[in-house]
């Protein structure tokens, strides 16, 4: 922060930590919209607080947070019974990494897409409390205090969370290597040849696909690199003419494949046991936070990119 949050009004160090609070509830409800919706209630309670409620909190930063992670809670599990009739696979929103704070966008890790869709398992209490604790490095105490829990009520949700889903990468690769990758697997996809595909996959990849309802989508995962790269080598074959373009998005590296009425963004995300996940978002309810700017990227085998 810029300024000594106990010397501002309560709207004051809400409307400065707006953003990383937006980014917090983010990372527990996988949608930016949604995330901006329960930090701008966490806003509308704030001022209809009276001088006197106000005047008895000690810290309005861990008021905000607490506030936020309560408000996020509750949205999530609604949102939870929305997803079990959701159209095929639910995959979270991506985000323009310029939209994050600038700590955020460096502190990255829970907030990659893979990460993010391995979190869909998890209870909503259980997801809170592993963001507050990985997120943000809390102690198990105040995670019991914001979810009204006892402390080691608190750690036994955050290590249930790390059995199922594992603790989160300490550092992820760079830029640069996820683009090279990324330019292997085009010129691979382009050449038509599913082995030359299968080999740069993981044998036991999986391809998430989400469209909504509203564009074509695999409904369920595809599992193994062959059935993936099929996948991936039929997909090309129906667009010959898209555009392929590079975004930085939630932090990190994806393609954006423009053709006439569709987009699809796509990751290739690296998961906690060593296995690989293919994430497809093509649902065009959630590209709407896509950056502006977009590097094209050439697809033709052995062509020359960028």
């Amino acid at each position: 922060m810029s300024t000594d949050a106990t010397a501002l009004p309560p709207i004051a160090v809400w409307q400065e930590q707006r953003r990383q609070l937006t980014a917090l509830a983010y990372r527990m409800l996988g949608s930016w919209s949604d995330a901006e919706d329960a930090v701008a209630e966490v806003g509308a309670q704030l001022a209809a607080l009276d001088a006197h409620a106000a005047d008895v909190v000690q810290s309005w930063p861990a008021m905000l947070r607490t506030m936020t992670t309560r408000r996020a809670v509750d949205q999530l599990r609604s949102a939870t019974r929305r997803r079990v009739e959701y159209p095929g696979e639910w995959l979270p929103e991506p985000i323009d990494t310029a939209l994050l704070p600038d700590e955020e966008a460096e502190e990255r890790e829970l907030l990659e897409l893979g990460v993010l869709h391995l979190m869909e398992v998890l209870s909503p209490e259980a997801r809170a409390a592993y963001v507050l604790r990985h997120a943000l490095q809390l102690p198990y105490a105040e995670i019991a205090q914001i979810l009204e829990l006892t402390t080691a009520s608190a750690r036994q949700l955050v290590s249930r969370a790390q059995r199922k889903i594992g603790e989160p990468p300490t550092r992820r690769a760079d830029t640069e290597s996820q683009r090279r990758y990324a330019y292997q697997l085009l010129e691979a996809i382009a050449s038509g040849e599913v082995a030359r595909v299968a080999a740069l996959l993981h044998d036991e990849v999986s391809l998430h696909s989400d469209g909504g309802g509203h564009l074509s989508a695999a409904r369920r995962p595809i599992l193994g690199a062959e059935k993936v790269a099929r996948f991936l080598i039929g997909t090309s074959a129906k667009h010959p003419d898209r555009t392929v373009f590079e975004l930085a998005l939630n932090g990190g590296f994806a393609l954006l494949f423009e053709a006439p009425q569709r987009q699809d963004v796509v990751f290739f995300a690296q998961v906690h046991d060593g296995g690989q996940r293919v994430l497809i978002v093509c649902n065009p309810e959630k590209l709407g936070h896509l950056p502006t700017h977009r590097q094209v990227t050439v697809i033709q085998a052995g062509a020359e990119h960028g």
